[in-house]
């Protein structure tokens, strides 16, 4: 019997298949993207660009883009995108704080693109979502 997935399942199992792969074979750039990525992790804060992750990770610009790329399954754009979006929803919904407050907490210099990009992301505008009860998602 064939089981089948659903494409979100299927994609997170290749994803985590990979990232066992590489942590067993020792990729030789492995160290330098998780480090990218933790630099990621720790800076959703401020203006995020390729070009410097990349001189973090010690890798050059077109390689970085692409070893994140096949190594994690997401661009680092997105990937930085996807962070910014969970951090928000914790802090509209958690800590109850300002639209322009959580902007600017989690990198984005003006509202409106936030807001454009949280409502394109989550589904609905970043005060609908504070104002209602989503903590059971979360």
């Amino acid at each position: 019997m064939r089981f089948l997935m659903s494409g979100k399942i299927k994609g997170r199992t290749l994803f985590i298949t990979r990232h066992l792969f590489l942590m067993q074979t020792g990729s030789p750039h492995y160290a330098q993207l998780l480090r990218a990525r933790n630099y990621i992790l720790n800076n959703l804060d401020k203006q995020l660009l390729n070009k410097d992750i990349a001189k973090v990770a010690h890798i050059s610009l077109y390689h970085f883009h692409r070893l994140f790329s096949d190594t994690f399954g997401i661009t680092p754009a997105k990937y930085i995108r996807n962070k910014r979006m969970e951090e928000a929803k914790l802090l509209l919904v958690r800590h109850q704080k300002s639209v322009s407050e959580v902007a600017s907490q989690v990198g984005y210099a003006d509202v409106y693109t936030f807001s454009k990009t949280f409502k394109r992301e989550v589904g609905l505008p970043p005060s609908e979502y504070r104002d209602k009860d989503f903590q059971v998602l979360l």
